[in-house]
Order: structure tokens, then C-alpha cells, then sequence
């Protein structure tokens, strides 16, 4: 039978109509495909049965080629960010020993070295502080004075307590001094300040008369509270009574300690009939209460005549050679100029240092001739060694000269030598004294162009290139040789002191020896 065509029937068996299917539970199915892929059915042509395109635009496989894990790690390889950051790389360029090397303390420490920053900084505060006075005046010797009876004509004395003496038994036997059991002249006066507290003062005590030439004695006195009292005179070397006689001289404390060298001349004026000359040391290591026996220097400084100083040696503080010991001699008549004795061993051994000779050397002098003689080192903030000399001839002018040693006094050069026309002077030994501490350079001397008159200290604040005003005036009268002392630099209070030695007199500069203690800053 055939259907009717108006209801959409067919000749065959009806069915019924098929309920639609849920959308949920398709997607349900295309879910548990993509759990399990290997379910969904293919057909021979390696495609999946289901022919919709909601699986194929999902297919796991496609996914996973998109988002494949081992593509991500390529692009962000560990290795390659590692690389990029390698800590060694880091480490090279922050390496510590660069930056120890550009910020080496040593080289902190010669930038700000307190020594150069004190001078490039403080002159301004020190040119202020610095108003010296003299607060205090003492008397130590008087010429003409007792000290004890004369020897028997003939006999040769002996530095006390010590073997064997100085000199040999004189003949013919010579008559006793015109001031019988005393002495003429003191003069030469030299001035040492060891540590705790001490000062030491020494002069020569010429016998005969004022002359460089005859016998002397060596006398010191000690004070062992800066000056305040003065023990009596006691006799560190005797010559007896013939001869030219012993020569001072300089000291020196080295170290801070209680040590004191004393080094003088014998028989420094030819052709008396006195011997060889010979360099001679002293040395005392309780502050001058007690002497050890004589060093023989003439080995060292062969037949040449080296009289020391007169004034005080210096050890060097800076390179180069610091701890080194320095005196200055000088020679006589002929054979004059000015020479360094050196010692790197606390004064055991010594050899020459740098020689300054006069010009023409070994011939008659002559007004005007270069003739360095007396001399007194002192060591400038750079370390080199500035001599202060005595300008014999008054070569070029009537003032000081000045020679310079860059090695530790190895050498003393003609080239080296300048003349200071602001430091006039009538040809005397005088005192120089740097203290560092204070940035100054104090010069003491008869300020006179040819009288020994107006005993005047100055004072450098730029290590002696100028001298500021005109001075403290010590003694208006008649004045000679001098020297300057200081205490140790941790021993000042807080008033610093220096102290001047020098002969005075109101006649003669060569009637007393005294001692001036000066404030810097004018204050008790």
C-alpha cells in the first residue's frame, strides 16, 4: 500500500519519529574522545570515524605540537639565562682585589699624610699661636770661676774615672793658668733635652785664656726638671795643661731616651804640638749623671780635622734612613769646609757622609772666598737635611748660608747651597731647630752683620725660605755662639716650650753662659 504523500508516508512500515538528541550529552561524548583518543573509530583512510569537525579542530595531537613542552625549553633554556648572568662574569668585574687596589690603604695614607696636610693647612693657626717670650732666665756659668785646684806642673789629667787619658805627660812641665785653680773662659755652650724631663747643658772651660787654643775642660751641669734647678758642674773630660786642648762639640739624645752622645774635637788646631787630631765620643745612657769611656772616631774620619758642630747632632725621623744619626764638623785654616758623620746603628759604628769643602781647598784663605765652617743640620718635613753654616769668608754677603742633602747626608753638594740674606750674621756658630710638630724651623744668632750683638730667635713657617718679622730680641748686648733644644714632642704640655743657650755678657759676650727658657705661644 502506498502512503499518503500530504503526511509524508511511505509505502513501508512507518517508525517513528526520532527525539533529538540532547546537546549535552554530544558534548559529553566529544569529551570522552578527547580522554581517550585511541577509541574513536577510524576508517582505512587513517581518519576518525566521526565526521564532525568539533574533533578535528581540538585533535590533542595538534594541541600538543602547539604547546610542546620541549619548544618552551628551548626558548628559555636555563643554560642560556645562565650564561647571560654567569656569576664568574660578575665576580670578574666586581673582583675585590681591583677594588683593594684602588683603595689601598697605604696609598690613603700617603694622600693624607698628617705630616703634609699639618704644613698645606695649619700655618694660619700656628702664625697666630706662635707669639715666643722668654719666661724664664738663669745663669750657668760665670767665667773666672773656682772648679777645682790645678794639677802638678807637668802632670796630665785624665777624664775622670776614666783610663787611660786623654793626653800624654807634657815636657817641659808648663806653668799654671793666670787664674790659679779656675778657669779663664767659659764658652761653647751646647744644650741636649732627654726624655723624662732632663736637660743637660755643656761648655767648654778654656783654662788659660778666651783663645781657641790651649787646654779646657768639659763641663756640664744637669737639671732634671726642665730647667727649674741645676745641679752642680761636674767635669766630663780634662786635658791637663798643655796643647791646644779639647773642642766642643755637640749632643744628642736619640730615640727619646736617656741616652746622651757628646761628641768633641782634641788637638783641632795645627800645628800646635798637641798630636793627631782625633774625634772623640762620649756617651752617657743616664741623661749625663754618668760617662762611659771614649770612642776613637779618627779611623773614621782619617787625618782629617772634623770639630763638631759646635751645636747638636739630629736623628732623621723620615725616609730616606729615618732613625739615622747626623753631626756636622767642619775643618780649620787651609783645610776648611763641612762634612757629615753618619750612624744607622744607634751610634756604634759611624762612616762619612757628604763633604762640602771650601774653594780654592788646601790654600790660604782669602776675604770673600766660599768657606763653610761651624754648622748645624736639622731635618726638613720632606726628610731631607738642611745645614745652617757659618759663612767664614762672608762669601757674597754677611749672612747665613745654607746646604741641603736629599740621600740622608750621603752627599753635600756645592749645587745645594743657598745664601740667606734675611739672616744676618757677624760669623758665629749658631742654633737651628725644626719642630714638625708645630710646622716651624727656629734659627737663633747674634742678628748683627758684624758685631756680636742682639741675640735674636726667628722663625719659619715655610722650612726656612723666610723668616717672619723680625724676631724675638733675647739680649740686646753682647752676644755669641748659641744653640736651641726642645723636649720631646710627647713631653710638651700645653705651653710649648724651647730652649736657648748662648753666651752673654754686658762687656763681652764671653763673661756668663746662660739659659732662656721661651713660651712659643707667650703663655706660662
Amino acid at each position: 500500500m502506498g502512503g499518503d504523500p500530504r503526511d509524508g508516508s511511505t509505502g513501508d512500515t512507518q517508525r517513528p519519529l526520532e527525539t533529538p538528541r540532547d546537546p549535552s550529552e554530544t558534548l559529553r561524548e566529544h569529551r570522552e574522545h578527547l580522554r581517550d583518543p585511541s577509541e574513536i573509530p577510524r576508517d582505512p583512510s587513517g581518519s576518525t570515524g566521526d565526521t564532525s569537525g568539533t574533533p578535528q579542530r581540538v585533535r590533542p595531537r595538534v594541541v600538543r605540537e602547539q604547546v610542546r613542552p620541549r619548544v618552551v625549553r628551548e626558548q628559555v633554556r636555563p643554560r642560556v639565562v645562565r650564561e647571560q648572568v654567569r656569576p664568574r662574569v660578575v665576580r670578574e668585574q666586581v673582583r675585590p682585589r681591583v677594588v683593594r687596589e684602588q683603595v689601598r690603604p697605604r696609598v690613603v695614607r700617603e694622600q693624607v699624610r698628617p705630616r703634609v696636610v699639618w704644613e698645606q693647612v695649619r700655618p694660619r693657626v700656628v702664625r697666630e699661636q706662635v707669639r715666643p717670650r722668654v719666661v724664664r732666665e738663669q745663669v750657668l756659668w760665670v767665667s773666672g770661676g773656682s772648679l777645682h785646684p790645678p794639677p802638678p806642673p807637668g802632670a796630665a789629667a785624665a777624664v775622670p774615672g776614666l783610663s787611660p787619658p786623654l793626653s800624654p805627660p807634657l815636657s817641659p812641665p808648663l806653668s799654671p793658668p793666670p787664674f790659679r785653680g779656675g778657669v779663664h773662659t767659659f764658652r761653647v755652650p751646647l744644650l741636649a733635652a732627654p726624655a723624662g724631663g732632663a736637660l743637660l747643658a755643656c761648655a767648654e772651660g778654656r783654662k788659660r785664656s778666651a783663645a781657641d787654643v790651649g787646654a779646657k775642660i768639659i763641663a756640664c751641669r744637669r737639671s732634671a726638671d726642665r730647667g727649674a734647678t741645676w745641679g752642680p758642674t761636674q767635669v766630663v773630660a780634662d786635658d791637663g795643661w798643655g796643647g791646644d786642648g779639647l773642642s766642643l762639640g755637640a749632643l744628642l739624645a736619640p730615640g727619646g731616651g736617656q741616652e746622651v752622645l757628646l761628641l768633641f774635637a782634641r788637638c783641632a788646631h795645627p800645628p800646635q804640638a798637641c798630636g793627631p787630631p782625633a774625634t772623640l765620643l762620649l756617651r752617657s745612657p743616664d741623661g749625663g749623671r754618668s760617662w762611659g769611656p771614649p770612642q776613637n772616631l779618627s779611623d773614621v774620619v782619617g787625618g782629617e780635622v772634623f770639630a763638631p758642630g759646635p751645636g747638636s747632632g739630629i736623628q732623621k725621623q723620615l725616609p730616606p734612613f729615618p732613625g739615622r744619626l747626623v753631626f756636622c764638623g767642619h775643618g780649620t785654616l787651609e783645610r776648611d769646609g763641612v762634612s757629615l758623620l753618619l750612624s744607622d746603628d744607634g751610634g756604634h759604628s759611624w762612616h762619612r757622609g757628604g763633604v762640602l769643602p771650601a774653594i780654592p781647598f788646601g790654600a790660604p784663605r782669602r776675604p770673600h772666598d766660599f768657606t763653610p765652617d761651624e754648622c748645624q743640620p736639622f731635618e726638613l718635613p720632606d726628610g731631607s737635611i738642611a745645614v745652617s753654616i757659618r759663612n767664614q769668608g762672608w762669601y757674597r754677603c754677611r749672612c747665613r748660608m745654607r746646604a741641603r742633602s736629599w740621600d740622608g747626608g750621603e752627599s753635600l753638594s756645592p749645587a745645594s747651597v743657598t745664601l740667606e740674606p734675611q739672616l744676618p750674621d757677624p760669623a758665629v756658630a749658631a742654633g737651628a731647630l725644626a719642630l714638625p710638630q708645630h710646622g716651624l724651623v727656629l734659627f737663633s744668632n747674634p742678628a748683627h752683620e758684624s758685631e756680636r750683638v742682639n741675640l735674636t730667635l726667628r722663625w719659619s713657617f715655610d722650612n726656612g725660605t723666610t723668616w717672619w718679622g723680625r724676631g724675638l730680641r733675647v739680649w740686646e748686648g753682647p752676644s755669641g755662639y748659641s744653640t736651641l733644644a726642645a723636649p720631646p714632642p710627647e713631653e710638651e704640655g700645653p705651653a710649648p716650650l724651647v730652649y736657648l743657650i748662648y753666651e752673654k755678657g754686658r762687656s763681652l759676650s764671653t763673661e756668663t753662659v746662660s739659659l732662656a727658657t721661651i713660651s712659643l705661644s707667650g703663655d706660662l
